[in-house]
């Protein structure tokens, strides 16, 4: 089963990079001039490169909606959405500064982070609901992707497991 999942979730994340990749290029452009091609732009004072977090929850806003429309009344399941949500951005930001330590640390909390989201979502959910969490954040943001396939780059040749199977969820 954990190979299978971590397969799962490899394939998923490579489909989702090429994907948003081709899916970001035809929809790409800051419409608001702020150069990250995010077109919900709040006060700059949260702004911290990639996305804004005007909550302070540590989750970027655009994710945040996401989140929250897809459960509005689900909190756990918010919660588990908004763990994975964390750890991608943990993702791009290690890949926008190449720092294999903080990819190696990123990736973990990811796998941490899929095996909550497991245990929230079920079997038959997880994998739609880490997809279109990842397509979200990847979506329209140029910055965004090429730090994430920089990311994904850093991980690269390596093989990652997790020992997160009891209590995942933060």
């Amino acid at each position: 089963m954990k190979k299978i999942l971590i397969g799962l979730s490899i394939l998923i994340l490579a489909t989702l990079v090429f994907w948003g990749c081709s899916f970001g290029a035809k929809k790409s452009g800051n419409k608001t001039g702020g150069g990250s091609g995010n077109t919900n732009q709040p006060p700059r004072n949260t702004y911290d490169g990639f996305g804004y977090d005007n909550n302070a929850n540590g989750v970027w806003d655009d994710l945040d909606t996401h989140i929250s429309n897809r459960y509005p009344s689900d909190v756990l399941k918010q919660n588990a959405l908004k763990q994975m949500a964390k750890a991608l951005q943990a993702g791009v930001r290690a890949g926008s500064t190449k720092n294999d330590v903080a990819a190696q640390s990123a990736n973990k909390a990811l796998s941490k982070g899929v095996y909550c989201l497991l245990e929230r979502t079920g079997v038959d959910k997880f994998g739609e609901e880490s997809s279109l969490l990842k397509v979200e954040m990847l979506k329209g943001d140029a910055n965004r992707r090429k730090a994430y396939q920089e990311f994904n780059a850093l991980l690269s040749g390596g093989f990652y497991g997790s020992d997160q199977k009891e209590n995942p969820c933060e």
